[in-house]
């Protein structure tokens, strides 16, 4: 899961926000997140530097579209380390131990574990690309996530998690005090990784933008709650051995 950490790094510095052109005059002041300064701030210092080369704020974003593999359930499945359904609580953004870039992470309830094994009524901590944080100076720096729709606490989601690798290196004091002795894990195929569950059995999922060309994520909108989890409980069992 290195992959994962190395291409976080290398999006957050990619800083280009269409909002800013249409910002206030006072806004507009402030330097251009892709300004000499601000990049050589933010190469050097992380995103605490770029908010004060920015003039106390800070906007980037970055693109939630991975499609090196093929997001279908069973994939995902393949590759996660747990597979579960739960109700999400509080979330809240945190700097990565670098300074580079930020996730935001939600505190979920375990309803039901479909590979893992993790106990029913647990608590576990997911991280989510992007948010903001505010630093002790005042000053802030914010990561939009392009195509991410974020989950909405209290909602039902499946996750599809993966531990998160070198956990004692990577985790700062501010996540560990969070997540509060709770497993904490990476989303598999990023934006793809997470699905919010509608209230009603016959109303359609809802998840993440998706690439021009993903089918499989097309037909996967088209599901409803009851169809979706049908479909899961057999992407997780796997293919029936042949005789």
């Amino acid at each position: 899961m290195t992959r994962f950490v190395n291409v976080v790094l290398v999006l957050s510095l990619v800083a280009a926000l269409g909002s800013v052109g249409a910002a206030s005059a006072t806004q507009t002041s402030r330097p251009s997140p892709t300004s000499p300064a601000v990049m050589a701030a933010l190469r050097d210092g992380g995103l605490r530097a770029a908010a004060a080369a920015s003039g106390g704020e800070y906007v980037g974003s970055v693109e939630w579209f991975y499609e090196e593999f093929e997001n279908t359930l069973e994939s995902l499945a393949r590759r996660s380390h747990v597979v579960l359904i739960g109700e999400l609580g509080e979330n809240r953004a945190h700097l990565s131990a670098s300074g580079e870039y930020i996730t935001t992470d939600y505190r979920m309830t375990v309803e039901r574990s479909l590979k893992g094994g993790v106990s029913p009524q647990s608590s576990v901590v997911f991280r989510v690309m992007g948010g903001k944080v505010v630093f002790e100076d005042g000053s802030s720096a914010s990561i939009e996530t392009k195509g991410l729709v974020r989950p909405n606490n209290g909602a039902r989601v499946v996750i599809f998690g993966v531990v998160v690798p070198d956990v004692d290196r990577l985790m700062t004091p501010a996540l560990r005090e969070y997540a509060n002795g709770a497993l904490v894990f990476n989303l598999v195929g990023w934006g793809r990784g997470v699905y919010e569950l509608p209230s009603g059995e016959n109303d359609r999922i809802r998840m993440n933008a998706i690439g021009p060309k993903d089918r499989v994520a097309e037909r996967l909108r088209g599901l409803t709650g009851r169809q979706f989890i049908d479909e899961l409980e057999r992407a997780v069992k796997g293919p029936r051995p042949t005789k």
